[in-house]
């Protein structure tokens, strides 16, 4: 996940770019500013949520980063933070606790010893 400022072309192209390789097949809703990854090196699949969220016949959807999305706005109306400087922290740990599921502990000491390295 990447806080951006606005969901323009001009915006998201240029971040897409940068942590999306070449050829990687995305799939998104039919927000207006997607539709230029057609004319890309992505292969590009939309769902149009106003039809279905899972595409009957593509199989097609965007539920794994609305969840991802669901879970930091959660953290969110708890009122856990209320400042945006904070958001980008969030959604790092929102990310880090979905892939750090079993043995929270363990895990998190491992990633401090990795990101802190006795010397």
């Amino acid at each position: 996940m990447v806080v951006v400022t606005n969901r323009t072309i001009a915006t998201l192209l240029p971040i897409i770019q940068q942590y999306i390789l070449p050829g990687t097949t995305i799939h998104s809703d039919e927000w207006a500013s997607y539709a230029i990854l057609q004319d890309t090196t992505y292969v590009h699949h939309t769902i149009n949520h106003s039809q279905n969220f899972v595409d009957p016949h593509t199989g097609v959807h965007t539920q794994g980063i609305e969840s991802s999305w669901g879970s930091v706005k959660k953290r969110l109306r708890k009122g856990q933070t209320t400042n945006p400087d904070l958001l980008e922290t969030h959604q790092i740990e929102s990310c880090w606790r979905r892939r750090n599921k079993e043995n929270k502990f363990n895990n998190i000491v491992k990633s401090i010893r990795n990101a802190y390295p006795v010397v």
